[in-house]
């Protein structure tokens, strides 16, 4: 695991929302000048946590080793307030909106199983939550060369 600090974990969330962002737009909305931006993104890409022009998603290198999905199923008239409060929690990285087993995936991150549960349980409480179910991440397996990207 790496150390990283505020001025790194800022650099990390603004590439997570864009990672094609110019190096000068960065430098400005991080608060350092470019020669330090440029400092700090050439050691996180040196310890892997960047890789190529896109952010490697390995949260596990910054000290979250765990990485899960919350199953919601919720009443369609509270969505809006459950969106808002999920969105408020600070390992919460997607949420998506879905059509079949469940109405919503939250995507999150944690320390320990501990940590999964308890957001899992703080979910659960809100006005409008059906049901909840945790899934936990062992391996990720990518597969991008299977994709037909001809038109």
């Amino acid at each position: 695991m790496i150390k990283v600090d505020n001025v790194d974990k800022k650099i990390l969330q603004v590439l997570f929302w864009d990672a094609r962002i110019k190096i000068k737009e960065l430098a400005k909305e991080v608060g350092v000048s470019i020669n330090t931006l440029n400092q700090r993104v050439k050691r996180l890409k040196d310890k892997k946590v960047i890789i190529g022009t896109t952010l490697s998603k390995n949260m596990a290198l910054i000290g979250y080793p765990l990485l899960a999905i919350i199953g919601i199923n919720i009443d369609p008239k509270f969505e809006q307030h459950i969106m808002h409060t999920i969105r408020k929690r600070s390992k919460v990285m997607a949420i998506h909106k879905t059509i079949g087993g469940f109405d919503m995936l939250v995507f999150i991150v944690g320390k320990t199983i501990n940590d999964l549960n308890n957001l899992k349980q703080v979910i659960k409480k809100n006005n409008g939550v059906k049901s909840t179910s945790l899934m936990i991440s062992q391996k990720l397996h990518l597969n991008y060369k299977a994709i037909d990207l001809k038109t």
